[in-house]
């Protein structure tokens, strides 16, 4: 009887631990959580902006230049090396003044309200509010307009525009378009000025 109870107390003791050990067995570790990537979202853009300089030098050593409002009409122009440009732009007002110099000479563009008439050369009969010029030079423009230089004085000069009846006006499309130059005339920088004039170019 005693041998049988120690039997016992040995297979419960067995069977206890045993199954215990199953059970750990049986446990599942469970891994931790792998952090994600964040995604991250940027305001920046990733074009940058492209800001025109002022004025662009072509292979001929000529700059341009845009210059006008829009009550009168935008236009670009360009001048050879050695000249100084000078623009005073009043949006509000609706007036723009180009100013190129070199060696004392000037060519002025404006844009700004001003009165208008016909100009005459030589022999031609004066008008009413007409100027007269005894001597000119023509300048051939732009997609066919065309420009006579009037001498005033010694040192001035006005620029007349063709209109579609055969007939010169000032101002020009551009407003008043003025030289003053020096004594002795140099005809090198006047010849530049006359290329100044020939390269306006309406911008649309």
């Amino acid at each position: 009887m005693l041998v049988i109870l120690i039997l016992g107390l040995i297979g419960g003791g067995a069977y206890y631990f045993g199954t215990k050990n199953n059970q750990k067995s049986q446990l599942v570790t469970t891994p931790m959580p792998t952090a994600q990537p964040t995604e991250v979202i940027s305001n920046t853009p990733t074009t940058a902006l492209l800001l025109s300089p002022p004025g662009t030098t072509s292979s001929t050593g000529r700059t341009s230049l845009s210059a006008g409002v829009p009550q009168f009409g935008l236009y670009v122009l360009s001048y050879p090396a050695g000249w100084s440009t000078n623009e005073q732009r009043d949006d509000k007002a609706g007036t723009d003044i180009v100013t190129l110099t070199k060696n004392g000479y000037t060519l002025k563009i404006v844009e700004a309200g001003s009165g208008g008439g016909t100009c005459v050369f030589g022999n031609e009969t004066p008008q009413p509010f007409s100027q007269h010029f005894n001597t000119y030079v023509d300048i051939a423009g732009t997609n066919g307009v065309q420009y006579r230089r009037g001498q005033t004085d010694d040192t001035n000069y006005t620029i007349c525009e063709k209109t579609s009846d055969g007939s010169y006006k000032f101002p020009t499309s551009w407003g008043p378009i003025t030289y003053v130059t020096q004594v002795p005339t140099v005809s090198s920088i006047l010849a530049e000025m006359d290329s100044i004039v020939s390269s306006i170019l309406k911008q649309h």
